[in-house]
């Protein structure tokens, strides 16, 4: 896969601990990337596309939330950057954002997408074999702001009346960044270049911008593995149950027979 962000967890740098990737994770994950059967899932979904779209997605949203706010931390410090601000009606009225960015009067909402949903027709999909999320953005970018065509409001129409600058940091399940997304972390990069010039005698941001995408990237395999293993678990534990006998008095053994005595 080519897209940009996509397998740079393979460049995370081993010694921080938010590159780790558990191994029964990394594995289902890196099964998934290279399109090959997942064991467990049975015969309806061998390649786990139907479970990942049908997952819990708080575990891959934290994950990716997490990345994205160490990034905005390291880039514009701890009182700029605010992680799901609790006091926001004067910038967000009507939703929440999940990072402010406090002087750039900036909102940012972390959405991770999966690519194989039934919406997505095969022209888009084979689009989106190059292009980051482009068969996928639109429904996030229409429930965010709202259709101009038909005069609907999104979530943001009301902050962005309010002169509220609102960004989707928008990835897929894989890796891959949107356009959007890629664009703040250059911007990040930019503003940790300007705090630090120089960083192990290389340009602060090529290191800013190489390793946070490695980190946002192995964030994105953390929370595509652990839910394709959360339904790995639960069919297993579903064929179990199955398969259990009906809970019930056990039978009384045969009586044994005695031994003769001569």
């Amino acid at each position: 896969m080519s897209q940009r962000g996509a397998h740079d967890f393979h460049h995370a740098p081993l010694s921080d601990p938010r590159s780790h990737v558990p191994s029964a994770i990394f594995r289902l994950g890196l099964l998934y990337h290279l399109g090959l059967p997942i064991p467990g899932l049975g015969s309806a979904d061998p390649l786990g596309d139907a479970a990942v779209c049908t997952a819990h997605h708080s575990a891959r949203h934290t994950a990716v939330l997490s990345a994205w706010h160490q990034a905005a931390l390291a880039a514009h410090t701890t009182a700029c950057a605010i992680r799901e601000p609790a006091d926001h009606s004067a910038y967000s009225p009507g939703k929440r954002p999940d990072l402010y960015v406090t002087h750039l009067n900036l909102a940012l909402d972390v959405k991770t997408a999966s690519l194989f949903t039934s919406s997505v027709s095969l022209a888009s999909a084979r689009l989106a074999a190059h292009t980051p999320v482009v068969a996928t953005a639109e429904p996030f970018y229409l429930k965010a702001f709202g259709d101009p065509r038909s005069g609907s409001l999104g979530e943001y129409s009301r902050a962005v009346g309010l002169g509220t600058t609102v960004n989707l940091l928008l990835t897929e399940v894989t890796g891959a960044r949107h356009a959007h997304a890629e664009r703040f972390l250059r911007l990040c990069a930019a503003a940790h270049a300007a705090r630090f010039p120089h960083h192990d005698d290389k340009p602060a941001a090529f290191s800013f911008y190489a390793v946070n995408s490695a980190l946002l990237s192995a964030a994105c395999l953390r929370g595509l593995g652990g839910e394709l293993r959360a339904r790995v678990l639960a069919n297993s534990s579903g064929a179990s149950l199955r398969r259990r006998p009906p809970v019930g008095p056990s039978p009384r053994p045969p009586p044994r027979a005695r031994p003769r005595m001569f």
